[in-house]
């Protein structure tokens, strides 16, 4: 095809490179969309894995999980524990555990689940209907501490609609406060 040979062919050229210019960026920018989506649901899948292993959830690390059916009490599901993981039945039994470990300040609880987190099956986990689809899904909480000082803590609990079939987080309700929740 060679150069242009003419202002008409230049500019013809240069809307073309432009057009093609604009595609990219615009598929950089859904492509970007797409792994802050990713990330956030990868997060959110490990969290709910995760974060009833910590002793004081939501303090260091973002801690995600399922809610009751009426959502107001954090649960664990059956369904994704890892097999053989103990479940403790009761503070007693909790309590021989939690004195037994080595190092109590910060360190996991990885053979069984506390005693105050309800086991439940996924089917018994609160739901809600996807704004987007409107099939219901379930319901995640988000727990953080966004501000740590000795005046006085900051935490953020948002309840989350995670829906895996429209690939969207929604936030439904959020709370801040200066005490845990």
């Amino acid at each position: 095809m060679g150069f242009p040979v003419s202002i008409e062919e230049l500019r013809v050229g240069l809307d073309t490179r432009r057009a093609a210019i604009r595609g990219i960026d615009e598929e950089l920018k859904r492509l970007k969309e797409q792994r802050e989506t990713n990330e956030l649901m990868a997060d959110v899948l490990e969290g709910l894995m995760e974060s009833w292993k910590h002793p004081d959830p939501g303090k260091y690390k973002d801690a995600y999980f399922f809610l009751s059916s009426d959502l107001k009490k954090r649960v664990v599901v059956r369904q994704f524990l890892a097999p053989g993981t103990k479940i403790y039945q009761n503070a007693e039994e909790w309590r021989s555990y939690d004195w037994s470990r080595p190092s109590r300040h910060g360190s996991f609880y990885f053979d069984g689940v506390p005693f105050y987190y309800p086991i439940i099956d996924v089917n018994d986990a609160g739901k809600i209907e996807c704004p987007t689809c409107g099939q219901p899904q379930l319901v995640v909480e988000h727990y953080v501490q966004t501000y740590d000082s000795p005046e006085g803590d900051v935490w953020l609990k948002r309840q989350l609609i995670v829906c895996l079939d429209c690939d969207k987080i929604t936030i439904h309700e959020k709370a801040v406060s200066d005490s845990r929740f």
